[in-house]
């Protein structure tokens, strides 16, 4: 069977685009408490330091935040549409660091509610992606160099992890 080169470009072309969808990660973090304790505990930091959260009137920041809220549409009898907003459950968050260079971080919770359920006494943080204010996203460290590299995760480590009070180990690459 010959193939044409159009047919090869095609077809790299829509393998290039399905390996696109997994972003990777930059560095994991391990804990040895629940993934529904690491996210209280997450979440109480937020509330006593809300300067690490995006600010809420800056229209560049803006477009990075992540939604809450997702509109879904169902049929009715008689063909009418029916929405409605379903809150998203939150596997991801932002952590937003003011100091130069302004830049937030992209943090997901590892796993899934089968790993959770399997793993009830250990939690894993990936940090996946950066952004500087009003650039791209870069995810994982193979887009980084091994200086910024060390740079992102030292100043996440010290200027977040350590202070969640909550011990951990990294899982580097």
């Amino acid at each position: 069977m010959k193939i044409s080169f159009f047919q090869f470009v095609g077809v790299i072309c829509v393998s290039f685009i399905y390996a696109c969808g997994t972003t990777g990660h930059i560095n994991l973090y391990s804990y040895n408490i629940s993934k529904d304790s690491l996210e209280k505990v997450i979440n109480l930091f937020f509330i006593n330091h809300p300067e690490y959260t995006l600010p809420e009137n800056d229209t560049i920041w803006k477009r990075y935040k992540l939604k809450d809220k997702e509109i879904t549409f169902t049929r009715e009898e008689g063909n009418n549409l029916k929405y409605k907003e379903v809150e998203l459950s939150r596997f991801e968050f932002l952590v937003y660091f003011k100091e130069r260079p302004e830049e937030i971080n992209l943090v997901k919770y590892y796993g899934n509610m089968t790993y959770w359920k399997e793993h009830p006494h250990n939690s894993i943080l990936a940090l996946t992606g950066i952004a500087d204010k009003g650039k791209d996203w870069r995810f994982n460290s193979y887009n980084l160099w091994f200086r910024e590299k060390n740079r992102i995760e030292k100043r996440f480590e010290n200027e977040f992890l350590s202070k969640l009070k909550v011990p951990y180990s990294k899982l580097s690459k």
